[in-house]
């Protein structure tokens, strides 16, 4: 025989939220990283999977925040924390 209790509630339920597609996020700490944050953002966006990436500059005196925001993606898949 099969049963079913349906007492058990799932474990996972499906909202409207749970059927967008999630992105992973890469944390990436900077400090003076202005010769190098480019070619790690390009490097991530050339990726097969859509990734967004969140650089948390520790107040680089070099640029970095300023090579990072001025970024096309800025805002669309790549978030500075300074």
């Amino acid at each position: 025989m099969n049963h079913v209790n349906s007492s058990i509630t799932p474990v996972f339920t499906e909202t409207k939220r749970s059927k967008k597609i999630q992105r992973p996020l890469v944390i990436i700490p900077t400090f003076n990283e202005a010769d190098n944050i480019i070619k790690i953002l390009e490097a991530i966006e050339e990726l097969p999977i859509r990734i967004s990436a969140l650089v948390v500059d520790d107040s680089s005196p070099d640029g970095t925040t300023e090579m990072v925001t001025n970024h096309p993606s800025f805002d669309k898949n790549i978030f500075l924390l300074k």
